[in-house]
């Protein structure tokens, strides 16, 4: 049920930017298009792993660098 509780957070911060207008930066879609998820996510199962937080790094430079 953890997919449940991260999915639920993270649809309010996306409903929240919306109505704020708020820039945002979607870091969970390209987790779960990974096909790596076990690799990103330590095993608690919530916090990136060291190579998750590179991937963060990755998609907030290109973010910042490259927006769309």
């Amino acid at each position: 049920m953890l997919y449940r509780w991260h999915e639920y957070y993270n649809d309010i911060v996306c409903k929240v930017a919306r109505e704020t207008g708020a820039f945002l930066i979607d870091l969970r879609t390209p987790f779960l298009k990974s096909h790596k998820l076990n690799n990103l996510i330590c095993s608690d199962g919530i916090h990136p792993s060291e190579v998750g937080h590179l991937m963060i790094e990755k998609i907030i430079e290109d973010s910042i660098l490259c927006p769309a």
